[in-house]
């Protein structure tokens, strides 16, 4: 599928939401996208902190919504520019949205919503990371749809270990909700339609 194509496809797309997201904290996400020819997304890693659970981990740019965010759209275009020097309103077109993903917050397990929304580049930025922030990469979709490439992670918290899958990629690891993500975002690609068993286990991954 072309970035064309796919741009239709995730504008036509009927994303996953939550009515009663408005009782939890919310953030938003910039999945941004390019054409190299075929459709890349961008990744950023974030920098290595002391007492953060995503320190090191690679991600969609974003975070945390704030009082003066109009919407959580503005979110998505804030954080990337504040994290990326990228200003998605001269620098892409957007296309449409991705499905809520229920996650936690930095500090504690308090349930936070996450809405992705999808950019397509147009042209090429002056890209100026944040301290947040240490390397951009840019992921082809066709490797995430090559399942050969998918292996498995082993995830530990509070005491308990879990297999979860993931991607290594030019020595990164992709897993978690990043991955949920992008695994949304290439199901659309092929033509697939979210189904509640997979939204389930998004669920019972995030929580």
């Amino acid at each position: 599928m072309s970035s064309k194509s796919l741009e239709e496809a995730v504008a036509s797309h009927r994303p996953v939401r939550i009515g009663w997201k408005n009782s939890f904290k919310q953030a938003a996400i910039a999945v941004v996208l390019r054409a190299n020819p075929d459709p890349e997304v961008l990744l950023v890693r974030r920098a290595t902190r002391k007492g953060d659970p995503w320190s090191g981990d690679l991600a969609c740019p974003g975070g945390v919504a704030q009082p003066n965010d109009p919407t959580l759209l503005e979110t998505a275009r804030r954080e990337l520019l504040e994290e990326t020097g990228m200003d998605a309103k001269k620098d892409a077109r957007y296309w449409g949205r991705l499905s809520i993903v229920p996650t936690r917050t930095h500090n504690r397990l308090a349930p936070m919503i996450v809405s992705p929304f999808c950019f397509g580049l147009l042209g090429n930025p002056g890209w100026q990371l944040s301290g947040e922030l240490s390397k951009i990469i840019w992921l082809p979709l066709d490797f995430l749809a090559d399942p050969r490439n998918r292996l498995v992670h082993k995830w530990k918290i509070g005491g308990f270990s879990f297999s979860v899958p993931c991607y290594h990629y030019e020595g990164e690891l992709l897993w978690g909700l990043t991955l949920i993500v992008l695994d949304e975002l290439v199901a659309i690609r092929q033509g697939q339609k979210p189904f509640i068993r997979a939204w389930m286990g998004r669920l019972a991954h995030s929580l």
